[in-house]
């Protein structure tokens, strides 16, 4: 079996992700295991799990499939292997997790699995950074940035090169007067392969091919390119960064191929680095916003870090339609939800934040000019977000009252929250806080009844059990009567009933209920009942 040698401590990726979230279940964790790299068990192919692998155990449960899976994974000398809670095993099958020395971690309920692994990839990830400095730089040289390596590569293999992500998207290029051909330049102007490219390069076993081979591989030119290509994988560990194209008519000889090797680490080393800075600005821009939404003193300091200094301040909460509990595509979701809208609130105010908190996408819009209507300005914030940037991501949006201290700002974003609650069951849309009030007033009011283990409605109930028995319409009657202020013809006419057919129909209702209809207050309380059932 082989051990590995180099990744980060399993103490130190179970530190990372934190007590509350993760906790040793069986076994020891030994302090000289080190984690390489994170994997998911797919029970169809063990062949992806490698010597020190931190195993994800996705829908693993019960003594057989738990020993199955250890079994496979002492095998493959895995690190450790992570569980949802709670662990149920027996006596005898907890001493034979122990044998196998592969310690099993018990993941907390409420946790999605793709944060679990991407906090562990991220903290392997920083310590491939940090170790794999430059030792034989000699061939390429010094490089600042991607666009720096992708120059530097191009002027030794003089031929031009592009750096693409996982997804096919050009993150750098090398800008020289090297020959291309037509595809080449398409890519570089869309900042990204065009899909029937990509279509065929999989088609073709090309995408295989480059990611199964640690040196370059050749790709004549035909149907794909006018002119051929010589491509490496870029990777950190076991996990997959990208790769880099350079277009060649012929194979590389045995000294272009160690330019391209050497290339394709100082790429990744590079591709880490501004991943861990894009990491760390994204945690201390969450760290504001959430500051902001506090309120008081910390939403002060938040404001000065960031320059914010308006007369007002309104807090947006946005939710997707779509929004599935326990879905990786939700938080992808919720992150495209996100940058969209605080692009669109960067088009009305320059220092306007939004980020996800939970799973709420949230936004700070300072608003400094008189309107003739803020109201009527916050709702055309919202609705366009709605309607025009949002058209591929159906989205609910909240909107707080507008607040003149940033350090009341909490309020405004309690308001929006409650929008959201309210608005929950509807269709896309925006909607500000004085518009559905009456609706959060009695959204809070039910809630307090339920938390009182309180009826909300006796009265509508009883009629809605009357009209499942008997196959009636008493509920829309009374909702009818009371809509109408008491206007029978004009009630009945909505029904396509008979006046008198209307009218038996409330006699019945009062019979059932003991109530009088022309007492202005037991009106009210049925209203408010029927109203309270809506929601």
């Amino acid at each position: 079996m082989t051990t590995p040698t180099s990744g980060v401590s399993l103490n130190k990726v179970l530190s990372e992700l934190g007590s509350t979230v993760v906790e040793l279940a069986i076994g020891r964790v030994d302090p000289s295991v080190m984690v390489s790299t994170v994997s998911i068990f797919d029970p169809l192919d063990h062949s992806l799990i490698t010597p020190g692998s931190l195993v994800l155990g996705v829908g693993v449960a019960g003594d057989e499939s738990i020993l199955d899976l250890i079994r496979h994974l002492t095998d493959r000398n895995a690190a450790a292997v992570v569980l949802r809670e709670p662990i149920s095993v027996d006596r005898n099958a907890a001493a034979q997790l122990e044998e196998t020395g592969v310690p099993v971690i018990g993941l907390v309920r409420g946790v999605p699995w793709n944060q679990v692994a991407a906090a562990a990839t991220l903290t392997i990830s920083r310590s491939t950074l940090e170790l794999s400095r430059p030792t034989e730089a000699h061939l390429i040289g010094d490089a600042a940035d991607l666009r720096s390596l992708a120059n530097s590569v191009a002027a030794l293999l003089d031929a031009a090169i592009t750096i693409e992500d996982v997804n096919s998207r050009i993150v750098a290029f090398s800008s020289g007067d090297h020959p291309a051909d037509r595809s080449r330049r398409a890519a570089v102007l869309g900042q990204q392969v065009p899909d029937s490219s990509k279509q065929r390069l999989r088609s073709a076993g090309i995408f295989h091919r480059i990611y199964a081979e640690p040196l370059p591989i050749f790709v004549e030119a035909g149907d794909i390119y006018e002119r051929g290509r010589a491509v490496i994988r870029v990777t950190a560990g076991e996990s997959l960064l990208g790769s880099i194209w350079a277009v060649v008519d012929a194979p590389l000889d045995g000294h272009q191929q160690r330019v391209l090797v050497e290339a394709s680490r100082l790429v990744a080393i590079q591709m880490l680095r501004e991943r861990v800075e894009a990491d760390a600005s994204q945690r201390q821009r969450r760290r504001q916003l959430a500051a902001l939404l506090a309120g008081g003193d910390s939403a002060r300091h938040a404001a000065h870090e960031l320059g914010l200094h308006s007369k007002k301040y309104a807090v947006c909460a946005v939710t997707s339609v779509d929004s599935v509990n326990e879905d990786p595509a939700d938080v992808v979701r919720m992150d495209r939800i996100s940058r969209t809208f605080e692009l669109h609130l960067l088009t009305f105010h320059p220092h306007s934040v939004a980020g996800v908190i939970g799973k709420v996408v949230y936004g700070v819009l300072p608003v400094d000019e008189k309107h003739a209507s803020e109201r009527a300005y916050l709702s055309s914030v919202g609705g366009d977000f709605v309607t025009q940037r949002a058209t591929r991501l159906p989205v609910r949006l909240g909107i707080g009252e507008l607040v003149d201290d940033i350090a009341e700002l909490n309020r405004s974003r309690s308001d929006a929250d409650r929008v959201l609650r309210v608005i929950a069951k509807r269709e896309r849309g925006a909607y500000r806080i004085d518009e559905v009030r009456h609706d959060v007033i009695l959204a809070e009011m039910k809630e307090r009844w339920i938390d009182e283990h309180r009826t909300v409605s006796d009265a509508v109930t009883q009629l809605e059990e009357w009209d499942d028995r008997h196959g009636t319409q008493l509920v829309a009657t009374l909702e009818m009567y009371l809509e109408k202020f008491g206007d029978v013809r004009t009630g009945a006419a909505e029904l396509i009933v008979h006046p008198n057919t209307f009218r038996l129909r409330l006699r019945r209702i009062q019979e059932l209920l003991g109530a009088d209809l022309e007492d202005p207050d037991q009106r009210f309380s049925l209203m408010l009942q029927l109203r309270l059932r809506r929601l």
